[in-house]
């Protein structure tokens, strides 16, 4: 595998701290921003692996996320 896209794995997103979190429900909080940025990381991560493992990107399965991700 010699594409740089996939040589290093993906890097997971910051976790917002406590105090960023106002708790006046806004929208989005940071949490929400939080979560999306870890489902959009999580897909990434599961792709990288497959292609690590000899596979592509662009094949089904795993966890059937995005394949514009």
């Amino acid at each position: 595998m010699n594409d740089p896209y996939f040589s290093e794995p993906p890097v997971p997103p910051v976790e917002p701290e406590p105090w960023q979190c106002c708790g006046s429900g806004c929208d989005p909080c940071v949490y929400d921003r939080y979560w999306d940025e870890l489902a959009r990381y999580e897909v990434a991560l599961e792709r990288w692996k497959r292609v690590r493992a000899g596979g592509t990107a662009g094949e089904a399965g795993g966890s059937g996320g995005d394949p514009s991700i």
